[in-house]
Formats: C-alpha cells, structure tokens, sequence
C-alpha cells in the first residue's frame, strides 16, 4: 500500500529475515504490482510438513526411523531453545524503533 501511495505501481522487493516473510507475502497478495523478488533467507513451510512435524513428535514412529527420530525430538528441547533465543524477534515485535 505504501509504494502505491508513493505512485509506484510496479516495484521490486528484497527481503532477509522477517523481510523475508513479509517479501514473499507481498509478492503473493500484490503479484501484479511486484516485478521481482530477491531474499537471502528463503525457507519454505508446507502445511503438510508442519502438520507431519508436529504429530511426529508425539507418534515419532509414524513417520521417521529411529535414527531421523533423535535428530529433533524431544520437540520440547526446541521449543525452549526458541523461547531462550528468540528476543531479538520480541524486541522487533514490541519496540521495532528501538536500537
């Protein structure tokens, strides 16, 4: 909406990060305004991958071999690495302006 505002009706985007994100929604929501996309943090989540994720870490042997299995369970362990690691992402969720 912004580069509209700005009289841009075609544009570019580059994203990393959430930049990333938010690129590749833009690209989604406004496809005829964005003329390419360029992100250095391209990650892809399947909704059919999440969903094999999440029930895999309660049932693990539906879906992986024991050894696939130890790579990433017990999911929790990740979980509280992400609740440890992630205040960089809440600062730039509640304070963005802040340096």
């Amino acid at each position: 909406k912004l580069m509209k505002r700005l009289g841009h009706n075609k544009f570019y985007i580059q994203g990393g990060d959430w930049g990333a994100a938010i690129g590749a929604t833009i690209s989604k929501v406004y496809p005829q305004n964005v003329v390419a996309f360029h992100s250095n943090m391209c990650v892809s989540y399947h909704p059919r991958s999440m969903l094999k994720t999440f029930v895999g870490s309660f049932f693990p042997s539906y879906f992986y071999t024991p050894e696939e299995a130890e790579r990433f369970l017990p999911f929790s362990k990740h979980v509280m690495w992400f609740l440890r690691e992630s205040g960089y992402m809440h600062l730039q969720a509640t304070k963005p302006d802040t340096l």
